[in-house]
C-alpha cells in the first residue's frame, strides 16, 4: 500500500531530471558537461544560462533527497534494530522499520506536492 508513495517521489525525480537533461542537451549540443568551461558559460545568452542554473538546482534537490534517505535509514536502523544477532528482522524489528519508513516517505510526499504546486 505504501510502496505507491516511493514510486511517486522516484517518478517525479526521475521525471525532473529527463525534463531538466533534455533542456540542457538542446541548450548545449555536442557538448559534455566535464568539459563545459566558464568560459563557454559567458558565450551563452540568458535564457540558456536560467536553464543550466535550473539544471543544477535539480541536481541538487537530488543530492539533497538522498542524503536525506541516507540519514532516515540509518535513524531508523539505529532506532528499531538495538542489536544485529542474526541476517533476519523479527516481527517487532520490522514493525518498526515499516513504521518509520512509512512516516519518512509520507512526509516526503507532502513536501514533493508542496513543491510541484510552487511550480
Amino acid at each position: 500500500m505504501k510502496n505507491h508513495h516511493l514510486n511517486d517521489i522516484l517518478s517525479f525525480h526521475v521525471t525532473s531530471q529527463v525534463r531538466q537533461s533534455k533542456c540542457l542537451q538542446s541548450t548545449i549540443p555536442n557538448s559534455s558537461m566535464s568539459s563545459f568551461s566558464p568560459q563557454d558559460l559567458s558565450k551563452l545568452d540568458d535564457k540558456s544560462k536560467k536553464e543550466i542554473a535550473s539544471f543544477l538546482e535539480v541536481e541538487n534537490s537530488k543530492q539533497k533527497v538522498q542524503m536525506s534517505i541516507h540519514q532516515f535509514t540509518n535513524t531508523c536502523f539505529k532506532e528499531c534494530v538495538p542489536t544485529v544477532d542474526s541476517g533476519d528482522l523479527n516481527a517487532q524489528e520490522e514493525q518498526c522499520l515499516n513504521n518509520c519508513v512509512n512516516r519518512f516517505l509520507d512526509t516526503n510526499i507532502r513536501i514533493v506536492k508542496g513543491l510541484q504546486s510552487l511550480n
